[in-house]
């Protein structure tokens, strides 16, 4: 299928992520300003499978040193609806090494009872209308 005008090609959209600025997981926070212009680079450990019900499926990102893992080096990212979808039908797994555009992520706080102190941070990103990523 031939894009539309409207669409931007995938070389516009890998250069938005080549351009973007690369931000390392432990210094996300609400307080983080310009995310359309930042980055995370990670490593898929954890995948929760799609859920039909709630349209939606996350993964857990962590840092690719492992070293820096503990000092809050990962994140739990949820995508809902259609980017939910995607992401399915892209077939990521554990193991993956993803470069994930902030453009458009939303805040949630991580209420996780079973969290490791100091390994996830206290909140989680979420996708919903749409998400840029390279696997």
């Amino acid at each position: 299928m031939a894009p539309d005008d409207t669409s931007p090609c995938a070389s516009e959209l890998q250069l938005r992520l080549a351009s973007a600025t690369a931000t390392p997981i432990s210094e996300l926070s609400p307080q983080l300003s310009d995310l359309a212009s930042r980055t995370i680079h990670g490593i898929i450990t954890v995948i929760w499978p799609y859920s039909i019900i709630k349209k939606s499926v996350a993964f857990q990102l962590a840092e690719p040193d492992f070293r820096l893992r503990r000092q809050r080096g990962q994140v739990r990212v949820n995508f809902v609806g259609a980017c939910a979808k995607a992401i399915t039908d892209a077939g990521l797994g554990s193991g993956d090494e993803i470069l994930i555009s902030l453009d458009g992520a939303e805040w949630v706080e991580n209420d996780a009872p079973a969290r490791i102190p100091g390994t996830t941070l206290e909140w989680q990103l979420k996708f919903v209308s749409s998400a840029l990523l390279q696997v």
